[in-house]
């Protein structure tokens, strides 16, 4: 039986294997937020926490719509057993979105008048590329789990995958808040480990586009 999914391809475009060129991309990437200039300044501060978690919010919405669309569409089809399957991805991704536009951290920590740790500061640049990059890492099992509903595939494997990429952004942004609200760094070890999936995260080919080149919208 056709569906929404069966124009859409599969397939997605060559992806860079160099870690120091994933490393540019993402530092381009805050870059490109408007208000966002870092923690350095205690009077940009808050323009900086509030500009990425506007984007993060705005990434967590779009994924949502698009994991969204297939539990429709197997609404539709009757396949009611999967919907909530996908349906709890949905919720996942829409609760840590509106989590992530919602947060208040008052005016103590790094919002305070005391000096903050050189680290946390640093910390802080660092949570938010790897937030930056699991939203990136959100784009394989969401193309995945497209492509499964059109080839009446395994849905489950892509949703099982998309759920790991949202706990492993919910627990970043906790972190961060906790170093926001204190003021104080997180443990090295900790942080170890919070990153180590950010790591793995390959570039989106959209960002080796040069001008002139041809983009497909699917």
């Amino acid at each position: 039986m056709s569906n929404s999914f069966d124009d859409q391809s599969a397939t997605s475009g060559a992806t860079d294997p160099t870690a120091r060129q994933a490393q540019h991309h993402l530092d381009n990437l805050l870059g490109r937020i408007p208000g966002y200039k870092g923690y350095r300044d205690k009077e940009d501060r808050r323009d900086a926490d509030r500009a990425i978690r506007d984007q993060l919010a705005g990434g967590l919405d779009t994924a949502a719509q698009r994991v969204e669309r297939v539990a429709r569409d197997l609404a539709n089809r009757r396949q009611l057993s999967k919907v909530s399957m996908v349906d709890e991805w949905v919720q996942s991704l829409r609760l840590l979105a509106n989590r992530t536009r919602t947060a208040s951290y008052g005016y103590g920590g790094l919002f305070g008048d005391r000096d903050v740790d050189a680290k946390a500061l640093d910390q802080l640049h660092q949570f938010d590329e790897a937030l930056l990059a699991d939203l990136q890492r959100l784009e394989d099992p969401i193309q995945a789990l497209e492509a499964a509903i059109v080839a009446d595939g395994d849905l489950g494997a892509a949703v099982r995958a998309g759920l790991d990429v949202t706990r492993d952004l919910a627990s970043k942004f906790d972190s961060r808040g906790s170093v926001v609200s204190s003021g104080d760094p997180e443990p090295q070890q900790r942080m170890r480990e919070l990153l180590e999936s950010a790591r793995q995260v390959s570039p989106s080919a959209a960002w080796d586009l040069d001008a002139g080149d041809a983009v497909s919208i699917t």
